[in-house]
């Protein structure tokens, strides 16, 4: 099991009481966590850029540095057990057995949608609709149908599902008269069901994800490794425009491990090129506002 550092704990518990931070005060390796899980949001200013938790995703943040880390107490007394040079005793009782095993509660994955979609679930009519503000929970993959002609839009990040309204500006240029249906990979713990649900179907599935190495790979590997050519990337038609005045330090973090990146995708190719040449990425979180 990882050990979580005493500087990577004191900039979480920043974020978790609201604050933003630098994103070079994180490591590396964590903020690669946080923003697989979905859970760490980006703000950019020029040339810098910060990091936040949302709101509504603080409490998934705390029980994942249980899941991961093992802690058995607050984030607050292991930062001020850290702090004060505990015991190893104290150490092991805060943080637990390294061999715990991380355990799966919920099976499924969560959909939403602003126009109804008369689905079926365990061979019964099923009409999804949700209110603004909320989403609906499939935990049972394996029965749940929808019709042959929704497209299926994957949101890598958690702020852009909560907010699908706000980009349907978007998805309606792109998708003029389609039924869309948004699903979310968060937490990562329930990818396996969401991708043997699209394997199951026929319905084409579009990755909707930050267009930077990062967010590519994650298509390529989760998605298209799996759905071939029934999956797509959602490339918006001002991407260019975008990634010119993008994040510098994004690009910069992510070429060492990214740059040779085969792109089995060959119609991402030109989006890749575009991020090399401009050596900048841009977080998904932008289309939320138009």
């Amino acid at each position: 099991m990882e050990k979580l550092g005493l500087g990577d704990a004191r900039q979480i518990l920043a974020m978790l009481k609201g604050e933003e931070i630098a994103s070079s005060k994180l490591s590396p390796r964590l903020t690669a966590l946080l923003r697989q899980e979905g859970l760490l949001m980006l703000k950019n200013n020029g040339s810098r850029c910060k990091y936040r938790i949302a709101e509504a995703m603080r409490e998934s943040c705390r029980t994942l540095l249980v899941q991961d880390f093992g802690l058995k107490c607050s984030l607050e007394e292991w930062i001020s057990a850290s702090s004060s040079m505990q015991t190893r005793a104290d150490m092991v009782r805060m943080v637990g057995d390294s061999k715990a095993k991380k355990v799966n509660t919920f099976r499924g994955f969560l959909v939403d949608c602003y126009v109804q979609i008369d689905a079926m679930l365990d061979g019964k009519p099923f009409i999804l609709h949700p209110m603004e503000g909320s989403s609906v929970f499939i935990n049972q993959p394996d029965r749940f149908e929808i019709p042959k002609d929704v497209i299926v839009v994957g949101m890598e990040n958690a702020e852009n599902f909560m907010q699908i309204r706000l980009q349907r500006w978007l998805f309606d240029a792109l998708f003029p008269g389609r039924q869309l249906l948004f699903v979310c990979r968060y937490p990562q713990e329930n990818l396996e069901h969401l991708r043997s649900w699209l394997l199951r179907i026929p319905n084409h599935y579009i990755h909707f994800g930050d267009f930077d190495l990062a967010g590519v790979h994650i298509y390529l590997s989760e998605f298209y490794a799996h759905l071939g050519n029934r999956s797509s990337f959602l490339v918006p038609s001002d991407i260019e425009e975008r990634l010119v005045e993008g994040n510098a330090a994004l690009y910069n973090q992510q070429y060492a491990r990214f740059r040779n990146m085969a792109v089995t995708d060959v119609r991402l190719q030109p989006l890749v090129n575009m991020i090399h040449h401009y050596r900048r990425g841009y977080e998904q979180e932008g289309y939320i506002f138009p």
